[in-house]
């Protein structure tokens, strides 16, 4: 019985051990290193890289079905250009439904961020003016008067992935946060308060 307790809990800690030194990942690519290395991974996948300097990079790609997106990689000049997040906006929406609508492409991300990592841990998709929109063109309308709020959170031992309806600017966002470098950054911040 002893052996077995020893067992489990040596379990314990190498899970628990592995989860703290995995990165969040985006395109298959871990966000770690330097901002030129981890830019380099991205255009190997495909990305086009369009400018970098010392604390982003801005590149075009396909993210998921949707194409030409813009992605942008952040890091912090002060931890030796380390990466710590990856912002994507989605091309410019002209409707609420439909093939290419600002929340078709929502609701579809959505679900696959669901399949792939659970339920998020929270949500919020309300529109927040003072009449409720009828129609799908007042409800894209209210979104690119940024009159509502359409957010998912998935929290994961590796960091943070956002979805949303980016506010006034009819198009999606999804962000990236990988947990370990973004708490190496605001730690190097804080350093200098």
């Amino acid at each position: 019985m002893k052996r077995f307790s020893i067992l489990i809990l040596a379990c314990l800690c190498l899970t628990l051990a592995q989860a703290q030194t995995n990165h969040l990942k985006f395109k298959g690519v871990p966000i770690n290193g330097t901002l030129e290395q981890f830019t380099r991974q991205l255009v190997k996948k495909g990305c086009t890289l369009q400018n970098i300097n010392e604390s982003v990079s801005y590149l075009r790609g396909d993210v998921s079905k949707y194409k030409d997106c813009i992605i942008l990689c952040m890091a912090s000049p002060m931890c030796n250009s380390l990466v710590y997040q990856v912002s994507i906006l989605s091309s410019e929406c002209t409707t609420w439904e439909g093939l290419d609508g600002l929340y078709t492409m929502y609701r579809g991300l959505k679900k696959l961020l669901i399949q792939k990592y659970g339920e998020p841990a929270m949500c919020y998709e309300e529109f927040t003016s003072d009449t409720e929109p009828e129609d799908d063109e007042t409800k894209f309308l209210y979104a690119c008067m940024k009159k509502c709020l359409f957010s998912s959170v998935f929290q994961l031992a590796e960091g943070e992935i956002t979805l949303g309806i980016a506010p006034g600017e009819c198009r999606i966002m999804l962000i990236y946060k990988d947990k370990i470098n973004s708490e190496k950054v605001a730690k190097k911040e804080a350093e200098d308060l």
